[in-house]
Order: C-alpha cells, then structure tokens, then sequence
C-alpha cells in the first residue's frame, strides 16, 4: 500500500515525464536542447520577473534551450533530487535564495546559475563573490554600496554627512567598506554601533545634529519592529531624510529606498548561463551584483521633512502616495 509520501513521489516522477513528453522540454530534429531545470523558492512576482528575463534574455542571444519548471514550496530536498534526477538538466537556475541553497546541497555534478539571491556569501550559497567555488554561480540582488551612494547623492545634493546605526559583529565589515565608497563620492558617514535594539535610541540621539540623512544597512540586532518605527519617528521628528532598506520603508514613512530590477536580475543570470553552456566552470565566474535600480519615493515625507527631490529624480521614480 503506497503511504502519502510515497504516492507524492510517484506523482511527481509522473509529471517530470510529461514535461518530458509534453511540456516545456523539447526535441528538435532528433538532438536534445540542453535542458534548463528551473527551480523557484516561490512563485512571487519578483522571482517570476526575474525568470521572464533570464527566458528574455537567452533568446535575444539566440541561446537554444528547453527548459521545465518547479517551485519548491512544500517540497523537500528528496523530492527536488529525484524529479531532477529524472529531468537529467545540463543546469539548474535557482530563482530565489531557498532555492539556491537547496540546489547546492543536493547537486555536485550539475552547473547551477542563481538569481535573486541575498547575500550568496553570508547565506552559503558561495564562498566569494570573486571565486564562488564548487558548481555555482550567478546574479545577486546585493546592491553595490558605489551604486547607493551615487543615488543617494542624486535624490539629496546637499547632503554630505551621512548617519548609520549598525552592530559591528553582524555588519561592521558592511560599514566599513560603506565608508570608503561614501568617501568616494565625497560624502562622510557617521557611524554609531550598537550591540542590542534597545541601544538604537541613544544611538539616534547622538546623531541627531551630526548628520544630514540616515542610511540603513541589513542588520537584525538594528532593525526589529520597535526600533525600525523609533528611527521613522527620528526622521520626521528632526526632519532627518531617511534612506530605507526597501519600499516596505518607504510606505511606512521613509523618505526614500531603492528597488531593484528583477528583469535585469534575470538578465543577467541568462548571460551567466550562456557562458556555463559554453563550457565555462560556474566556480571561477564572479557572481554578479545589480547594474539597475529604482528609487521609490513617499510622497508625504518628502513634504514632512522639507527636501526638495529633483526633477530628474522625481520623474523617474516610483512615487508611493500613503
């Protein structure tokens, strides 16, 4: 008698051989495509935006591929491995950060290309971003604190002084290099460490009358609910522009945050997979960090706070209106 476990795999083995017979994965004049295995932390918009223009993108570099879908939402690790066993992919694009890591431990001998991934280092996903090590590689959604900065300066030009709150045990090599690259864009930051959330309001006080704007990073011993609202409350309060982490920020109140472009993402990941289908190893290619993003504005802080946006800035914004 089949139990539950067993008959999800049988269905799932089934289904890889329709794919295989009917669906995505094609034949053509009797020689495979090299089959592209997708492998989805979830099916959210970004990721499917992201996928669109890794598809986008390979055609456009008239790329042959077949490819076949999964999303690895209440599946396990065993499950993924004997669907993709049967697919027998010559790689794997991971969408999604969870996908990427369960990808990594459960395939050695496939090339694996990622995107939309957070922090590959920190999350273990590679060793370097210069030298990802093992089968893989790709597109991260880190974005290059150069970048930040260079935008930063074009949505307030007046600004030279820059306040950040952060823990030196999670993020202080972040800030660090933060530092160097403000300074490369003539900028100075203010740094104010912190070991617990509950020392993120002395911190604030402190730089209170030092600084021009706030800048936040990736920190959780910064960032819980309480001290997230106390840094918005700073912000209006001392007409401080705050620079978010993401437009969930920005609804809330922050000033400004940067988005980034999850087709381009994509795009990227694609010219990664065409060098790898080429032959290229995944462990000696860099992993890639964003060329585009987009600055999301809230419109009522923008007045709350009395900065004036520039009109190029403003333009081209995406403007959230509370």
């Amino acid at each position: 008698m089949l139990t539950a476990k067993h008959l999800k795999v049988c269905v799932l083995l089934f289904l890889s051989t329709c794919l295989l017979c009917f669906g995505k994965v094609s034949l053509s004049f009797g020689a495979e495509k090299p089959l592209i295995a997708v492998v989805l932390s979830s099916s959210i918009e970004p990721y499917r935006e992201a996928l669109q223009g890794f598809y986008d993108e390979l055609r456009s570099r008239n790329i042959e591929f077949a490819s076949a879908e999964v999303t690895i939402k209440g599946m396990d690790s065993g499950d993924l491995r004997l669907l993709l066993k049967k697919l027998n992919p010559s790689l794997v694009h991971a969408v999604g950060t969870k996908a990427a890591v369960l990808a990594k431990k459960e395939f050695k001998d496939i090339p694996i290309v990622f995107s939309m991934v957070l922090n590959p280092v920190a999350s273990e996903v590679v060793r370097t971003m210069k030298s990802p090590g093992e089968n893989i590689t790709g597109a991260s959604m880190d974005i290059p604190l150069d970048l930040q900065f260079r935008y930063l300066k074009k949505i307030l030009p007046g600004v030279k002084k820059i306040g950040v709150v952060f823990s030196e045990s999670e993020t202080g090599v972040v800030v660090k290099a933060a530092g160097l690259a403000a300074k490369g864009r003539g900028l100075e930051l203010i740094t104010e460490a912190v070991e617990f959330p509950g020392d993120v309001p002395g911190a604030l006080g402190r730089l209170v009358g030092k600084v021009d704007c706030l800048w936040s990073v990736a920190d959780s011993k910064v960032f819980t609910r309480e001290t997230a609202r106390e840094m918005l409350l700073v912000s209006l309060r001392e007409k401080i522009p705050f620079i978010g982490l993401s437009p969930s920020f920005v609804k809330a109140g922050a000033l400004a945050a940067f988005k980034l472009d999850a087709d381009d993402i994509g795009r990227q990941a694609a010219s990664i997979t065409g060098k790898v289908l080429k032959g290229r190893a995944p462990s000696v290619m860099p992993v890639s960090v964003p060329r585009k993003i987009k600055v999301v504005l809230n419109s009522n802080t923008i007045k709350l706070v009395g900065v004036k946006i520039p009109k190029d800035i403003f333009a081209s914004a995406e403007l959230l209106i509370p």
